[in-house]
């Protein structure tokens, strides 16, 4: 997408100072976890990492559902 060009082209001047990395699209439907996250930071005012908030062991269960485990 053209407008968005510029804000990739960053990313991926960033990126490149790390030696392992890999970028992956997936439609919302098949990750929930992050939209659960999005609107946390918007509902909330959770601005600070969430492993700094204990946010990984709040959402595991999302995680863990998505991912497949029960």
């Amino acid at each position: 997408m053209p407008q968005f060009h510029y804000l990739l082209e960053g990313i991926a001047i960033g990126v490149s100072f790390i030696q392992a990395w890999s970028l992956d699209h997936t439609l919302d439907i098949n990750n929930t976890t992050t939209a659960e996250i999005a609107q946390s930071v918007i509902r909330d005012h959770i601005y600070q990492s969430y492993v700094v908030q204990n946010g990984l062991r709040l959402l595991r269960k999302s995680i863990n559902s998505e991912a497949g485990f029960r």
